[in-house]
């Protein structure tokens, strides 16, 4: 499914031992279809020739090593470190979409992207806003989201219902200042391949008063 390969030389005294790190590089749709197989796990084989100098000689060894791969956990750490990176998510900006006594609202826009060739779907964003520091409301995103493993960035809008008894002070007293800074915390939902991940995801901006 795959290769991997160490390029740095490890030196090693007598009778010593050492941990070696190896640079795996997997084809994903060999990855796919073993895994359909091993739902939690993947059991991995590695065959190979490494070169031992001994000083005056070089001798080639063998390499037959065994061992498990945690799927779930891995792609997590994956998508959750391409979020951050905004490899995957890209915010573009927010607005203050309805202002009134009764109830305010606020929708945040940002676009999803593949960068993995497979599909995947982002369940939900349930999150808390807050607005000049101070907790405003909660949402989601509007819709569940499809991403398609070959389409096309994908726009999407996250929508928060304020607590104008909470935010009264900061939505007036933007209309002084200019400034409305906004910031989201909450847990991101993906099912990719299967599974079921989350973790947690923030992101802030300003707010653009329409």
């Amino acid at each position: 499914i795959g290769f991997a390969k160490k390029d740095e030389w490890v030196q090693l005294n007598a009778l010593d031992t050492a941990a070696v790190n190896f640079y795996a590089t997997f084809n994903i749709q060999k990855v796919i279809k073993s895994a359909s197989v091993n739902n939690d796990s993947l059991n991995l084989r590695m065959l190979g020739t490494a070169n031992a100098d001994l000083g005056l000689f070089t001798i080639p060894v063998d390499i037959d090593l065994e061992y498990s791969l945690n799927i779930k956990e891995n792609i997590s750490q994956l998508v959750e470190k391409d979020v951050q990176i905004e490899k995957l998510i890209k915010l573009k900006g927010g607005k203050l979409k309805s202002f009134s006594s009764s109830e305010s609202v606020v929708e945040v826009e940002f676009k999803i992207q593949n960068p993995y060739g497979v599909d995947f779907t982002v369940v939900g964003y349930p999150s808390t806003i807050f607005i000049n520091d101070k907790e405003a409301g909660s949402g989601d995103i509007k819709n569940t989201i499809e991403i398609e493993k070959n389409g096309e960035e994908i726009k999407a809008v996250s929508v928060y219902k304020l607590d104008n008894v909470k935010t009264i002070s900061s939505l007036f007293g933007s209309f002084f200042t200019g400034k409305l800074i906004y910031k989201t915390t909450g847990t991101l939902l993906i099912e990719i391949l299967g599974y079921k991940i989350q973790f947690p995801y923030s992101f802030n901006g300003e707010l653009i008063k329409i």
